[in-house]
C-alpha cells in the first residue's frame, strides 16, 4: 500500500510540473497562490493542495518578515497607505530573528533626583509644562512631586 506522501507525488500537477521550484519559492515568499495560478498555469487548489502535503505553509510562516519587507519597501507606491508601513514597522520590531512575537514595554517610568546637598525643593511643574513632558513620553507621565 503505497503512502499519502507517494500518492500526493504521484497524482500532483505541482509535483510533476517542470517549474515545481519556481512554483514553491513564489509560494513560500508570500506570492498570491491566484497569481501563481495564472504564471505557471495549474489550478490554485493544486497549489494549496501541494503546499499543504510539502510542508509549505511551516516554511512560508517562517517567511513572515519578508513580506513586512515587501510592505515596507512599498511604502512610496500608491496601494499602500501610511497606516500599512507603519504597523508594518511595528510588526517588524516585534518580531524577533526566529519570527517569535514580543510586545514593546508600554509604560516608562522615571525620576528627576536632585542633587545632593542643595536644599533645593522638589520640581513642581506648571499645567503646560506637565502637557510638554507628556507629549515627549507619548502619554506617560508619573509625577510624585505634584500628588
Amino acid at each position: 500500500m503505497e503512502s499519502a506522501a507517494e500518492r500526493h507525488s504521484r497524482k500532483c500537477s505541482i509535483c510533476s510540473h517542470p517549474e515545481r521550484r519556481d512554483i514553491e519559492e513564489d509560494f513560500i515568499h508570500w506570492m498570491k497562490p491566484s497569481s501563481i495560478a495564472r504564471i505557471y498555469d495549474v489550478p490554485r487548489v493544486a497549489i494549496y493542495r501541494h503546499a499543504r502535503a510539502a510542508g509549505l505553509f511551516e516554511a512560508r510562516r517562517a517567511q513572515t518578515r519578508s513580506v513586512l519587507d515587501k510592505v515596507i519597501e512599498r511604502g512610496a507606491e500608491k496601494p499602500v497607505t501610511a497606516n500599512h508601513v507603519i504597523r508594518a514597522v511595528r510588526a517588524y520590531a516585534c518580531l524577533t530573528d526566529d519570527n517569535h512575537w514580543i510586545e514593546p514595554t508600554r509604560r516608562v517610568i522615571y525620576t528627576i533626583e536632585q542633587p545632593a546637598g542643595n536644599g533645593a525643593a522638589p520640581v513642581r511643574l506648571d499645567l503646560e509644562s506637565r502637557a510638554a513632558v507628556k507629549r515627549v513620553l507619548g502619554g506617560i507621565l508619573i509625577d510624585t512631586a505634584n500628588d
